[in-house]
């Protein structure tokens, strides 16, 4: 589990990270993907990293009481899961063209954080079992 806590720190990090770079600087992404920002889009950029910055906030508790507040993960999960979503279908959509590398970039940096997240979650479920199986002994 030591193992597992670091990570989820690192997690968190990355979310404050992201979630400060989209808050912060909405137009950096759009510069990345060379185009001009829209109003629109800038808001809903903007309302994605306030959602980054939460899920940063339910990994640190999820890190430290992993036996108490492990299920935080679940939020980070959806919510990678999310982004993921979006970048697939901006990837998939005739709607707007927009480079496919940054995007791919972009999709594989959220997309690795879910078996981190699935690990843990199914680590914490079974954790519980194996601590009864050994009082029991």
């Amino acid at each position: 589990m030591f193992l597992a806590r670091i990570l989820l720190l690192l997690a968190a990090a990355d979310s404050f990270a992201a979630g400060a770079w989209a808050v912060g600087w909405p137009d950096a992404l759009f510069a990345l993907l060379g185009m001009s920002a829209p109003v629109d889009a800038r808001s809903l950029w903007r309302l994605l990293g306030g959602l980054l910055l939460g899920q940063g906030v339910c990994l640190i508790p999820a890190a430290w009481r992993p036996a108490d507040c492990g299920g935080l993960v679940l939020v980070p999960l959806f919510g990678r899961l999310l982004l993921c979503s979006v970048w697939l279908w901006l990837l998939g959509t005739s709607r707007v063209s927009l480079p496919a590398g940054p995007l791919r970039g972009l999709l594989l940096h959220d997309a690795l954080w879910l078996p981190l997240f699935l690990g843990f979650l199914w680590a914490c479920r079974s954790q519980p079992a194996l601590n009864r199986m050994q009082h029991a002994k």
